[in-house]
């Protein structure tokens, strides 16, 4: 698979998962899903486990709402290659193409996002429980979606609305890329307030990493404390 972009929305989609941690230790993953044309993020499930048969019925409600990919990447992982998705795969007529064993590179698009969403969400946030979890997430998607400027498409955001029809994507897109690389809208301040925020983003981050390392030692010590009646 050759990270190539689509010529348009909803002909590819690709698909992989990032875990993350809660602030009493648990994991949780997060299986993200986004468009290789237009960057749209169509939905992300943000469970403790989520098997091939979970990722099946998320698909179909996917489709209920913006229709299905020609074609799906996703990685050797056990949830893709399970029983579960091969039928789901035969019944709906979606191509699941894997790449290759140690070459997350051919699922650029997915990589790509994976690091905005933990630069921009998970490492801001310390989750207090997978409610937390799942509402900060969906209102990241959210702006991610309708509000974001994305430098791939011209510095603009992805489309008016979120839960737009795969029409209106197509046709906004066409006219982000006749666009593409035409900053004029954004003054020098603007731009200089953007470097400011990224700088404050990434002190945010490093800021986070700490307390959650500090949370799981305190929880790590309070679990070796003897027990007292």
């Amino acid at each position: 698979v050759e990270p190539q972009v689509p010529e348009k929305p909803m002909q590819r989609w690709s698909m992989d998962f990032v875990g993350d941690h809660l602030a009493d230790c648990r994991r949780f993953r997060v299986l993200n899903i986004v468009d290789d044309h237009n960057r749209f993020c169509p939905g992300q499930i943000v469970d403790v486990s989520i098997p091939g048969a979970r990722v099946a019925r998320f698909l179909d409600d996917l489709a209920l709402r913006f229709g299905l990919p020609e074609e799906i990447v996703l990685d050797n992982g056990p949830e893709g290659t399970s029983k579960a998705m091969f039928d789901w795969s035969e019944r709906t007529g979606v191509r699941l193409r894997f790449i290759e064993p140690g070459k997350p590179v051919q699922n650029a698009f997915v990589e790509s996002f994976k690091g905005k969403f933990r630069d921009e969400c998970l490492n801001l946030h310390w989750f207090r429980s997978l409610r937390h979890a799942r509402e900060e997430i969906g209102r990241w998607r959210h702006h991610y979606n309708t509000e974001r400027p994305h430098s791939a498409l011209g510095y603009r955001a992805i489309a008016p609305k979120l839960g737009c029809s795969p029409d209106r994507l197509w046709v906004w897109c066409q006219q982000a890329e006749r666009n593409a690389g035409n900053r004029s809208g954004l003054t020098s301040a603007e731009k200089d307030r953007i470097k400011e925020l990224e700088r404050e983003v990434r002190e945010l981050r490093q800021a986070n990493e700490i307390l959650k390392k500090a949370s799981a030692y305190f929880a790590a010590a309070e679990l070796d404390r003897p027990f007292k009646r």
